[in-house]
Parts: C-alpha cells; sequence; structure tokens
C-alpha cells in the first residue's frame, strides 16, 4: 500500500469518527474513542495522533463533537475539503461499510469462515460487508494476539522468523465457532473464542466437508506426518 493510499484511509477513518463519534466507535467494537484510534491508527500503521489531528480537523465541516476545539479556529485544508465533498452525501451504513474494508484489507483479515456456496460469492468479490463488519472485528482480533501472540497455535509457524522483520506481526485468526453457522451477531470473546493461525493451518481448519476440523484434530494430523 502506498503512503498516499494510507493517507487516503487514515482520512476515511478520521472523517467516520469525526461525523459519527461513538456510533462508529461502538460500530467498529471499541469502547471509547481513544481505544478507538489506537487500534485503527495500528492497523494503518500510524500513530494515532495522525488520526486524531485529521478527525479534529473533519470536526470543523461535519460538527463532530462540541467538546474537541483543538481545529476550530483554523480552515480545512485542501485534502479535507476534497475528502468532504466525496464522503458528505454516504449514509452511516455506507461510510461503515467503506470503513470495514479498508480495516479488513490493511489488516489482512479474510472473508473465509463464509461457507464455499454461500450465495454471497462472486467471482472478483469475495467479500460479504454485513458479515464482515461483525465477523472481523478488529478489536476481537487484537485482542486475541495480545493474549496468545503471532505464533500459529496450530504448528508454532512464525512469519517474521520464517521471512525476515518486514513480515513480523503476520499471522490470521480463526474463529473455534463458525460464524456463518449464526443467523445473527453474537458476542465474541477474544480469548474463548478465536487463535491465531497460519494461512496452511487456517485453510486445513476450514476443508472438513460437513463444518470445521478443531486445532487438535490437525495437531493430531500434523503428529501423523511426523
Amino acid at each position: 500500500m502506498t503512503q498516499s493510499e494510507t493517507n487516503e484511509n487514515l482520512s476515511l477513518c478520521a472523517y467516520f469518527l469525526s461525523k459519527f463519534d461513538m456510533r462508529a466507535v461502538e460500530l467498529l467494537g471499541f469502547k471509547t474513542r481513544d481505544e478507538a484510534m489506537v487500534n485503527v491508527s495500528k492497523i494503518l500503521g500510524k500513530k494515532n495522533n495522525y488520526l486524531k489531528r485529521r478527525r479534529d480537523e473533519f470536526d470543523v465541516l461535519t460538527g463532530g463533537d462540541g467538546r474537541r476545539k483543538g481545529q476550530r479556529n483554523r480552515l480545512p485544508t485542501p485534502d479535507v475539503l476534497r475528502m468532504h465533498q466525496g464522503l458528505t452525501d454516504l449514509s452511516f451504513q455506507e461510510l461503515a461499510d467503506r470503513v470495514q474494508q479498508v480495516l479488513t484489507v490493511s489488516n489482512a483479515i479474510y472473508p473465509d469462515d463464509l461457507p464455499d456456496n454461500s450465495s454471497e460469492y462472486r467471482e472478483g468479490k469475495k467479500k460479504t460487508v454485513q458479515i464482515n463488519i461483525y465477523e472481523r472485528n478488529p478489536a476481537a482480533r487484537h485482542a486475541c494476539i495480545d493474549h496468545y501472540g503471532t505464533t500459529c497455535y496450530v504448528c508454532g509457524f512464525d512469519f517474521g522468523k520464517t521471512y525476515g522483520a518486514q513480515c513480523n506481526g503476520m499471522i490470521h485468526v480463526h474463529h473455534l465457532k463458525m460464524v456463518s453457522g449464526f443467523d445473527e451477531a453474537y458476542i465474541v470473546n477474544p480469548i474463548d473464542d478465536l487463535r491465531p493461525v497460519c494461512p496452511n493451518c487456517h485453510m486445513v481448519l476450514h476443508s472438513k466437508r460437513d463444518g470445521c476440523y478443531t486445532i487438535e484434530e490437525i495437531k493430531k494430523m500434523l503428529e501423523i506426518i511426523k
């Protein structure tokens, strides 16, 4: 991702957080503004003060939170004006979908908990935003990784050790309960319900015809091979 794309994504998230404030924070799965700022910035590879400053700049145009006055006496920059003009007509859900997609792609999260025969799968667009909004909660992902680390819970694979420092922290997060089996959103416990796994193990976990293999079953497969 180029620096320009990263800045565009940061501005999109900042606009969403400025215009919808706590409604946006809660949609993204966070409890406080500060928690959202820290985690969204981390996903985008930026310091959270960049995101805060851009959000404050948008406050001038969106109305924002009246308690934030850091940018109220400054004119918006051309970039802020351009972004505002392009986003102002979008609804809350449309903006939420865009922000969720940005955070999903930036965080290398994959929509593979959907069944292969899902009517939502179309060639060239393997993402169902309405499901991913709760399925791929970035706060839950980070909580899981903070607890278990970024080494594969099944086989012990570590991207950073194998491919170098530029790949440190790369990992999938696997749902022990198949999200596609729920009719509606459910509350994820990042410690009890999620595990960090490498892409190979993740694919095998989801390769069972009538559901999903357990982590213990995959570990036994590896023991047999050894």
